[in-house]
């Protein structure tokens, strides 16, 4: 009997319970709830322009003109013959290489906008218009990062003529049958196309989208502006090979100099050739039939010079007419000298010093190149790089592997070349910077620099025309290299 109460009154408390559940007034999903949301955007994309930032002399000009224009003295010629004169006689005249070089002033910048509304929505929470200005600032930013580095304008003129050729048009590629290795395109007779590209053009390029020619936009005033998209005229096409069964077919070309990357076409003849490949370096393997919707046959024109941009530093120097020491390596990979160092880098900091006598204080490379750098160096040192941690408590230990190189033993002076990453180089770029020339250089008191006419960076508000507040940053600058033979490049390094 009393087990048979206790049973009754479980139930009764069971179902009094669940009408209480089921008929609550409020609960969190009737959606009276504190919405936590921490005031302040979290920015968390990187603002990255370490060149900019720690590497970059600025000078504001306050002169105007269109262009910063200079003259170089290049050399001192003694007079030919003895050094000695003859008593009582006087000497032999010597004589000077002069050179007059400018570099035409290019206007950079970008704009941005703000609703009234937004701008009052973000009340409480941020600050709408300082947001919109920094987000633009950043843009900016690392903007001329690229810029100043692979900008491709045509805007220096040396001894009265451009120092900057466009890309023009590349040498037939070279095509080869892979040697039988594994791959999927279909057995038949083939040729390959070539387009070399600047900065830009390999930075836009892809196989899904093809070789940017010519970029139009409307801007923030409706103006239409139509600029180039950094892309060579095609080649001519390679040799044939013909696949007697499915297999690879790789490719190469001689380097250009100005171009950064390589797209590659590949068909039975032009009128059926696809884009197949875009590559920073010039070399290429072809594995599968051509993914890319693009023809050979729509690249007609050279498009590789943006007009309203001016050139930077690495394609200054790529210049033949330099002097800088710049040497294409097609894709092969960097070689231990045995004595914990780089054959390839050596050889550059070797000309460099018998060239023009430079000690330089730093080099820039890819992540790949790095890594690449990495290897050959520690591995050339045979020692095993492990390190055991042991915990003085426990007495536990922790093994820790790996190493790295922050820099690198000049072979001639023994100064330490500081070694950095740089997050846009393109796969395959090493660049060996000579901050300050090491003997006294009258009225050079650096080897580059940005030169702004009449100010850095400026802001405009714009006047209100509409509900929306438009705000632009310009700059109007050059990127000024008094001294062009100061530098070290090797291209297209292969990343192993």
């Amino acid at each position: 009997m009393f087990g048979q109460d206790m049973t009754r009154i479980e139930e009764l408390i069971a179902k009094a319970s669940g009408q209480f559940a089921s008929k609550a007034t409020i609960t969190t999903s009737t959606g009276i709830v504190a919405y936590d949301l921490e005031p302040l955007l979290k920015q968390v994309y990187p603002v990255l322009a370490p060149f900019r930032n720690e590497a970059l002399p600025r000078k504001v000009s306050k002169i105007g003109g269109v262009a910063l224009n200079a003259k170089r003295l290049l050399g001192v010629d003694p007079a030919t013959g003895s050094f000695g004169v003859p008593e009582g006689g006087r000497g032999a005249r010597i004589s000077i290489q002069e050179q007059d070089f400018s570099a035409a002033y290019r206007t950079l910048g970008q704009e941005a906008d703000l609703t009234f509304e937004a701008e009052d929505a973000a009340e409480g929470f941020d600050d709408a218009r300082a947001v919109r200005t920094t987000s633009l600032f950043n843009s900016n930013l690392m903007e001329e990062e690229r810029l100043v580095l692979f900008g491709n304008g045509g805007n220096v003129m040396v001894a009265g003529a451009s120092a900057q050729t466009a890309l023009g048009i590349p040498s037939a590629p070279t095509l080869t049958n892979n040697g039988g290795a594994t791959g999927t395109v279909a057995a038949a007779t083939y040729y390959a196309w070539v387009v070399a590209l600047t900065y830009e053009g390999l930075r836009f390029a892809s196989v899904a989208n093809g070789v940017p020619l010519q970029i139009t936009r409307t801007n923030m005033d409706s103006q239409t502006q139509t600029s180039n998209g950094g892309s060579s005229n095609i080649s001519a096409a390679s040799n044939a090979v013909t696949l007697a069964a499915v297999g690879s077919l790789a490719m190469s070309v001689t380097a250009v100099p100005g171009a950064f990357g390589y797209a590659w076409f590949v068909g039975t003849a032009k009128a059926a050739a696809y884009l197949a490949g875009v590559t920073p370096v010039n070399t290429f393997t072809l594995t599968a039939p051509p993914a890319g919707t693009q023809l050979a046959s729509a690249i007609v024109a050279d498009n590789s010079i943006d007009s309203y941009v001016f050139d930077g530093l690495i394609t200054q120097i790529q210049q033949p007419n330099s002097g800088s020491y710049v040497n294409s390596l097609n894709g092969a990979n960097l070689t231990s000298n045995g004595a914990a160092g780089i054959n390839e880098i050596d050889a550059a900091l070797i000309n460099m010093y018998n060239t023009y006598k430079l000690d330089p204080q730093e080099m820039w490379l890819d992540s790949g190149s790095m890594t690449s750098a990495n290897k050959k160096v520690l591995a050339g040192g045979g020692a095993p790089l492990y390190r055991f941690n042991l915990d003085a408590k426990t007495g536990a230990v922790d093994m820790v592997g790996g190493g790295t190189v922050g820099s690198y033993i000049n072979p001639v002076t023994k100064r330490l070349v500081k070694m950095r990453v740089h997050p846009w180089f393109p796969q395959g770029t090493i660049l060996i910077n000579t901050r300050e020339l090491p003997y006294t250089t009258p009225n050079v008191p650096v080897p580059y620099r940005l030169q702004a006419r009449i100010a850095d960076w400026r802001e405009y508000e714009w006047p209100l025309v509409t509900r929306t507040r438009a705000h632009g940053q310009y700059l109007t600058a050059a990127m000024v290299v008094y001294a062009p033979f100061a530098f070290g490049l090797l291209q297209n390094v292969g990343q192993n």
